[in-house]
């Protein structure tokens, strides 16, 4: 059951940040959308912006109308920002003389049209006559050059440009640059059946995924796609050369990574993957697991801020460390949340003296069964659901959502369970009988463990 409730318009906003990154990051102000006259005296550059933004400018003018809701609009929205590039490259290759500056841009525009053969010659053509260009000029001329002669499918040519691109590539790297490359080779190689070189640039691509999200600050949506995006594509390809251990692997490692962050979103997305292959169960995550040594890890649960607790005082993660602690994000009007209650109370009743505190968290909604309702009435019927339903647990109220957001909770029932260090270690999202059992489990096997300091992943 979703909560919070939203719209689909997440995640294709997140392809868009994917697909039309431009290959520039120059800090110029985005054009607006240009008129046929406008766009016959602009510069390369102009036009070059208008185009690259086309997809994600044209996305949310339909958003705000209510229009952006068609599942198909994804690929018609980058077909038409195909054809702006494509009208704009003509524009520019039919002008008189063209500055290096024009060339270039030029040459990106060509790419934005896929058509491969005209972006490869012209950046190749500028390289030959810009031998003392900036840096970063000729890095966008290889990886443009890189990225078309990958998508033909120029193999072994194109491991040998990706080696010169990388062999003249400056520290830090351009991880965004990297993940647009290993998407295409793998791309290409998987479109020619050639098993090995697929799965190498496969691998590499989720690698850059996490190195691009810890090199750029982006938000928990956009990075989950990201992982997600690359995760799929990885176990896609096991599947078809029938590599079904491999496929299983992939999208195990990207549920422990769900956990690490935490996101509850990324693992539910992980899990409906995997019961397409076998019939999932929860990961339980082992204390010392490496993945809670990658950088990607957060070093503790995130914090939780409540605006109103019931039957108990306000309280902090960072108070009960030392104890296991499961947050149970849930809602009165949640059928399946109402499910969990007896689970919750029999684990509470069992569990608390040996360590176990649970905290039942929501959210105002400001209305209930059609009625708008104040925060203080709001609250008062959640004291008096509490009571009837006998939750024998605190309840707390965030205002905002900002817990879940914290944890990227869009769905719920969603358990989460904390070990005495403060860690995630368990994500549960749903509440069938399978659910409830592995809750239990997980529960058991965190108030046996010690509570031990938590080596640092900085």
């Amino acid at each position: 059951m979703t909560h919070p409730p939203k719209s689909l318009t997440c995640a294709f906003i997140a392809l868009f940040a994917l697909c039309t990154t431009p290959y520039m990051f120059a800090q110029n102000p985005t054009v607006n959308s240009m008129r046929a006259a406008d766009a016959g005296s602009s510069s390369a550059y102009a036009l070059y912006l208008e185009a690259s933004t086309y997809a994600r400018r044209r996305y949310t003018e339909l958003e705000q109308a209510g229009r952006a809701y068609n599942t198909n609009i994804v690929a018609q929205l980058e077909q038409e920002q195909r054809a702006v590039a494509a009208r704009f490259a003509a524009l520019v290759a039919a002008r008189s003389s063209l500055n290096a500056t024009d060339m270039l841009y030029l040459g990106q525009l060509y790419s934005l049209a896929d058509e491969s053969d005209n972006a490869i010659k012209t950046m190749r053509r500028w390289l030959r006559e810009n031998p003392n260009a900036a840096t970063a000029d000729t890095q966008t001329a290889r990886f443009v050059i890189t990225l078309e002669t990958a998508k033909q499918g120029a193999f072994p040519t194109a491991e040998r440009v990706l080696n010169d691109y990388l062999a003249h590539e400056q520290l830090p790297p351009d991880w965004a640059r990297h993940y647009q490359l290993e998407r295409a080779f793998a791309a290409g190689y998987r479109m020619r059946k050639q098993y090995e070189g697929a799965v190498l640039h496969a691998q590499a691509a989720m690698t850059a995924a996490q190195q691009w999200y810890l090199q750029q600050p982006m938000d928990a949506q956009t990075r989950d796609d990201l992982f997600y995006q690359s995760a799929a594509a990885l176990t896609a390809l096991n599947l078809e050369f029938r590599q079904t251990g491999a496929a299983l692997g992939a999208l195990q490692q990207l549920r422990k990574i769900s956990v690490a962050l935490p996101s509850a979103d990324l693992y539910r997305r992980a899990t409906i993957l995997l019961e397409r292959i076998v019939p999932p169960t929860n990961l339980m995550t082992a204390p010392d697991d490496a993945i809670f040594r990658d950088r990607l890890a957060a070093q503790s649960a995130p914090e939780i801020f409540v605006r109103d607790w019931i039957d108990q005082k306000p309280i902090t993660l960072a108070a009960l460390r030392g104890r296991v602690v499961l947050l149970d994000f849930w809602a009165t009007w949640c059928t399946p949340c109402r499910v969990a209650l007896p689970h919750m109370n029999e684990w509470q009743a069992r569990y608390k003296d040996r360590g176990l505190m649970i905290l039942a968290l929501t959210q105002y909604h400001g209305s209930m069964n059609g009625r708008s309702l104040s925060a203080k009435s709001e609250l008062s019927l959640l004291r008096r659901f509490k009571h009837q339903e006998g939750m024998n647990y605190a309840v707390g109220v965030d205002g905002l959502g900002t817990v879940s957001t914290s944890y990227n909770v869009t769905s719920i029932p969603t358990a989460v369970l904390i070990d005495r260090r403060g860690r995630v270690r368990f994500i549960s999202v749903g509440a069938t009988e399978t659910d409830m059992n592995e809750i239990g489990q997980m529960i058991e096997r965190l108030l046996n463990e010690p509570s031990l300091p938590i080596a640092s992943n900085r």
